[in-house]
């Protein structure tokens, strides 16, 4: 199953974000991913099951949405 990776991702195009986005905005997005980084940590943690299946499903969701809106931010710099 393909789970993006946005910390790697993210930080990659920083140079673009950065003069697309105030330096607030950067702080935030950081919060973000780290959110969606303790979230997956914890989604595995859960006993395998469709409870857990569930959780995963939806961080990828996040996670896909949040590097199309990261996309849409560097193209617009």
């Amino acid at each position: 199953m393909f789970a993006p990776r946005l910390d790697h991702a993210v930080w990659e195009e920083r140079p673009l974000i950065q003069d697309a986005v105030e330096v607030l905005e950067i702080s935030k997005m950081q919060e973000i991913v780290t959110m969606l980084a303790n979230l997956r940590d914890a989604a595995h943690q859960l006993p395998e099951g469709p409870e857990r299946q569930n959780a995963l499903c939806e961080i990828k969701d996040f996670q896909i949405r949040l590097a199309a809106f990261v996309r849409r931010l560097c193209s617009t710099a």
